[in-house]
């Protein structure tokens, strides 16, 4: 769909009204550059409906690239997600088709329904993200939820993804998804600066 006042293509999606105030409030301290761009919303039988601008290009888990542009990718996500950390903002649903990659091989984090304010995690009791590539305290103890979380979600996507180019990657990138995907929480990089350090 086009909208009508900016003509750019967007996407409508449907959150229970419930959910729906932390998720706007999430879209709209971020506002795009690499994050969904909200372009409105609007109670519609019951249900709140966000637009937000559609990001063109494919899921991380369909695209194809060379192991140099996975390691610049995970880089440039590693940013987004500190960015994501600066304000407050836990994803937690880090996953192959929550990353858009477009044309200009620039990565897209997308679904903040899952997201959360870090000064809001001591109340959460639900379990939420993809579990497949979830931290443990992600699971066992939502509660414990921090930043290394989401850094844990993200080296397991590129473990999965990047396993037929193992041979060709770097030790020190393969360092680095093993420091993320710790066990225990403490050994794992405690921010993005640090992690970027590794490479």
């Amino acid at each position: 769909m086009i909208h009508e006042k900016t003509q750019k293509r967007y996407i409508v999606k449907t959150v229970p009204l419930e959910r729906a105030g932390r998720e706007l409030s999430i879209l709209k301290a971020l506002n795009g550059n690499g994050y969904p761009y909200l372009l409105g919303y609007e109670i519609v039988n019951g249900v709140m409906e966000i637009k937000m601008a559609e990001v063109e290009g494919t899921c991380l888990g369909e695209t194809k690239l060379d192991a140099y542009n996975w390691i610049e990718i995970f880089k440039s996500l590693v940013r987004k997600i500190e960015y994501l950390h600066q304000q407050n903002i836990l994803h937690r649903d880090i996953s192959p088709n929550n990353i858009i990659i477009d044309s200009c091989l620039e990565p897209h984090l997308i679904d903040f329904g899952s997201a959360a304010f870090l000064t809001g995690i001591s109340e959460e009791t639900e379990i939420v993200g993809t579990l497949k590539y979830a931290a443990p305290e992600a699971v066992f103890n939502p509660k414990g939820y921090r930043e290394s979380s989401d850094y844990y979600a993200l080296a397991k996507v590129f473990l999965e993804k990047l396993t037929p180019y193992y041979n060709h990657l770097p030790p020190t990138f393969l360092e680095c998804l093993s420091k993320c995907t710790q066990i225990i929480p403490e050994r794992r990089c405690k921010n993005g600066a640090e992690l970027l350090m590794l490479l």
